[in-house]
């Protein structure tokens, strides 16, 4: 929660005619800050253990690859209708440091222990890497509507109907959880949508400031999670998995 990002991100267009385009986006980014909370329940649902760590040492990754037409021009020159599809990969990777025990309730499964609460352990110390990739398909519309002559409304609407996500969790002070390639592994599908709403204005004919506010989520509908240990493997049903990103947006847009 609360992994704060500076992405750069660069998208190239061209038309391969009027009324057929290719669009290539993708952006990159150091991830900095965050709290990475790990909750382990016992049967019932009982909460056994919760631990917080501080994120540090990330990254995340993405490119969406695009082929759209446009099929409404506006009255007036007014703006357009463009639609498109696609591919989407999107990757994420996450290292928590040190371990702060936040509750520890050891009758949840009898035979284990934890921490008692409020004990700090493996200070400055990686204790789980997270790494996470969806792959997508993706289908939706763009639309710039002029209000002006040099501002404009802008938004675009995605569709994900298919996303497979495979997940992996290495926790490094678990001697008794395999450590190369995962401690823990999940796969799955699911569904998603990505969301762009700005505003465009024009500083020159062939130069756009704009601003908005972008929302991708991705959603696993099914699949499954397994426990890597050093002697033998458990499979579970992968019951929830969500990947929510949003936040602000600002760039140029260079038109030639």
């Amino acid at each position: 929660k609360d992994v704060a990002t500076n992405v750069i991100d660069l998208t190239g267009k061209f038309w391969f005619s009027p009324k057929v385009f290719g669009r290539l986006n993708g952006g990159f980014a150091n991830i900095g800050g965050g709290r990475l909370t790990d909750d382990d329940y016992g049967s019932g649902q009982r909460l056994f253990s919760q631990t917080t760590s501080n994120m540090a040492g990330n990254n995340m990754y993405y490119i969406n690859a695009d082929l759209g037409g446009r099929v409404k021009e506006f009255v007036n020159h007014r703006g357009y209708l463009d639609l498109f599809g696609g591919f989407q990969y999107w990757h994420t990777e996450y290292q928590a440091t040190g371990v702060t025990q936040a509750a520890c309730n050891p009758s949840a499964i009898p035979g284990l222990t934890c921490n008692a609460a409020n004990t700090v352990s493996y200070q400055g110390q990686t204790v789980i890497t997270n790494t996470t990739d969806w792959y997508s398909l993706r289908v939706g519309a763009t639309t710039e509507y002029r209000i002006t002559r040099r501002i404009s409304l802008r938004g675009t609407a995605a569709l994900i109907p298919l996303s497979i996500v495979e997940n992996k969790d290495i926790h490094h002070q678990r001697p008794d959880l395999r450590q190369n390639p995962s401690s823990i592994s999940m796969s799955g599908w699911g569904v998603g949508v990505d969301a762009d709403v700005g505003l465009k204005v024009m500083l020159a004919n062939s130069l756009a400031f704009n601003v908005g506010y972008r929302v991708w989520w991705n959603h696993a509908v099914d699949g499954t999670v397994t426990f890597h240990g050093t002697n033998a493997t458990s499979e579970y049903p992968l019951t929830q998995f969500d990947s929510l990103r949003h936040g602000l947006t600002a760039g140029l847009n260079f038109m030639f």
